[in-house]
């Protein structure tokens, strides 16, 4: 396995092309300051990725009603939670060799699958991963943006 912590846009850094299987970019995404940079990287892993390979990426993402407007996507960067509308996504891997395999809430996901006294793994994951760091909403009221699971393969 190679684990790398690079600057994965970086031209300087060599990949061979399918040489890689799995591609995770957990809490990644949340930091990017614009679609085209997301755009970049899966490009990339159109390139690095081997056929039936996965790109397993942490994102928040819009419900479908909600239509953000610009300062509330500077917010969203701001607080290490940028977040993409259903239409952003699929500009993402737009003619590339890509099927969205999975769409899952990671905190149901977390919460599902760490042991009862590992849930939350934080004090403010539960929160955080809702977003409510972003859209401060009253009790039972959901933010109408959500970190989730995406899960994307790389076709033949």
């Amino acid at each position: 396995m190679t684990v790398l912590v690079n600057d994965f846009l970086s031209p300087e850094l060599a990949l061979e092309a399918g040489s890689q299987r799995l591609a995770v970019i957990a809490e990644v995404l949340t930091h990017f300051r614009d679609i085209a940079s997301v755009r970049a990287a899966f490009v990339r892993f159109a390139d690095v990725l081997s056929p039936g390979g996965l790109v397993v990426a942490s994102a928040f993402v819009t419900d479908h009603g909600y239509r953000p407007d610009a300062l509330a996507k500077q917010v969203g960067e701001m607080s290490w939670s940028a977040f993409y509308t259903r239409s952003e996504l699929a500009f993402i891997t737009d003619g590339l060799p890509f099927e969205a395999i999975g769409d899952d809430p990671v905190g149901e996901y977390e919460q599902a699958h760490l042991p009862a006294e590992g849930w939350p793994p934080t004090g403010w994951f539960e929160d955080w991963s809702n977003g409510r760091n972003v859209f401060a909403t009253s009790p039972g009221i959901p933010a109408p943006i959500e970190l989730r699971w995406l899960v994307f393969r790389r076709r033949a």
